[in-house]
């Protein structure tokens, strides 16, 4: 007799072991952001570190959309990454092919919403 999983319980079996990351933060850490921060929590990984950011409010995304400019369009990212980011390794932030995956991972995050449109 087969017992079928939730939801919650499948996708925490999937959840990658992140403690091999650099900058790798413990659960009551995270728990603590987690309450902090009733919008969500969330982690990139890059070149072996972990750095975690928390879904943005309005404000922080108006102040990134503020430093956007058609001479620097990344800017605007990284703002809002440095606006969100918690804690875990600063690497991704300190090199330009960091920066670069920061940027790719932050636009892929808030452009990739999906969302139902009709008209009435």
């Amino acid at each position: 007799m087969s017992v079928k999983k939730d939801e919650k319980e499948v996708k925490k079996d999937l959840k990658p072991d992140l403690s091999k990351f650099q900058g790798y933060q413990l659960e009551a850490v995270i728990d603590s952001w987690k309450k902090k921060n009733p919008e969500g929590v969330f982690w990139i990984v890059w070149d072996g570190h972990i750095a975690y950011f928390k879904e943005p409010d309005i404000d922080e995304l108006n102040c990134s959309m503020a430093a956007e400019s058609t001479e620097k369009p990344m800017d605007s990212f990284l703002q809002l990454a440095d606006d969100t980011f918690l804690g875990g390794s600063e690497h991704i932030f300190k090199s330009a092919k960091g920066k670069k995956a920061l940027f790719m991972a932050m636009r892929r995050r808030y452009f990739n919403v999906q969302v139902q449109m009709g008209e009435l």
